[in-house]
């Protein structure tokens, strides 16, 4: 059939991230060094020694300041109205009430050497000390929480992120992510992802694992229901030594630590198959009008790029419906599925 395009859903013509596709949303910033979203919020921290905030949905954004003076500031967490964040020089954990008008710091816990990543488990903050490499938790629900150590013997861990009661930790020298399991009463450290280069702000969605490789200038996804050691995605590559990551709708939201800068790269947000066969058909092609696509079960979204890298169309495909590509000039365009998954096909 003439008309008629089949591919092995491995080809992939073109890649969801290249250089045209970075798009600034702040810039002129003072070392932008970890991000936190809640809601339409990103919170994120300066090497300045404060925290600010904008709407992301707003476009251009603005930066709301709302602590200062605080010193070489880490991760943040968010439990209740209280935005934990970690004081690396002052060795302190701090907090602040998100609706307050003028916020005040509060330290929660003091004395504790060199915090970095925080991460929330029910009431229970789980922090990263870098520099004896450990990570310790404390109890929210009590007045003055005492840190309680959970493993040791890391190399210089970082950023923290948990699913399904495993606690995922970047280990930033030893260029590794590892995994603790936090149903144990001793947990014991578990190498999962070996051989990448300084990683550090780690987010999930669903059981994909966002990895910012920061000496490597990459973000990385991994699958974390694979079989160890845990295989890699490559999704972005050449960056200016990222520092951390959030993901908000299909976009990914980076810091520029040294540019100065926090800009996005978009991604379709989805688990890693689900619901597209190991081949897709996609017809007519070429199209004057509609895609009518074959081996895909279930309601898939899905963007449209030109080949100059620009998005030019979004929307979610579903079984038995079609895409309207009228409105598209002629010439060629990639289809980009969630999970990667790439067809080009021509307009006329």
């Amino acid at each position: 059939m003439k008309n008629m395009l089949l591919l092995p859903i491995c080809l992939v013509l073109f890649s969801p991230f290249s250089v045209g596709q970075v798009t600034d949303v702040i810039t002129g910033l003072n070392e932008p060094n970890r991000l936190f979203r809640f809601g339409d919020y990103l919170f994120f921290t300066h090497s300045n020694s404060s925290i600010s905030k904008f709407d992301f949905t707003v476009d251009p954004p603005v930066v709301i300041d709302l602590a200062a003076g605080l010193g070489e500031l880490g991760s943040m967490a968010l439990h209740g109205n209280d935005l934990y964040f970690t004081r690396f020089q002052g060795n302190i954990v701090s907090k602040i009430d998100i609706t307050a008008s003028a916020p005040v710091p509060v330290d929660v816990v003091t004395g504790i050497d060199k915090p970095n990543g925080l991460v929330l488990h029910g009431d229970e903050l789980y922090i990263s000390q870098s520099l004896n490499g450990t990570i310790s938790k404390i109890d929210l629900t009590q007045p003055n929480p005492t840190p309680a150590e959970v493993v040791g013997g890391m190399d210089f861990p970082s950023c923290m992120a948990i699913q399904d009661n495993y606690l995922y930790v970047s280990e930033i020298w030893g260029d590794k992510i590892s995994r603790i399991d936090l149903a144990d009463s001793l947990p014991a450290l578990t190498s999962v992802i070996t051989g990448i280069d300084g990683p550090i702000g780690l987010q999930f969605h669903g059981n994909e694992l966002f990895i910012v490789e920061s000496s490597g200038g990459r973000i990385l996804m991994a699958d974390v229901t694979d079989d160890l050691p845990i295989p890699l995605q490559e999704l972005a590559t050449g960056l200016d030594s990222p520092s951390d990551l959030a993901l908000g709708g299909n976009e990914i939201f980076v810091c520029g630590r040294y540019e100065g800068r926090i800009y996005k790269l978009d991604y379709v947000l989805s688990t890693k198959t689900a619901g597209v066969d190991s081949q897709i058909t996609l017809f007519p092609n070429p199209s004057n009008g509609f895609l009518f696509l074959s081996n895909v079960r279930d309601p898939t979204p899905y963007r449209i790029y030109s080949l100059d890298g620009k998005k030019v169309s979004e929307g979610e495909f579903v079984p038995g419906g079609q895409i309207d590509v009228r409105r598209l000039p002629p010439g060629m365009f990639v289809l980009q599925l969630a999970g990667g998954r790439a067809v080009p096909f021509v307009k006329r």
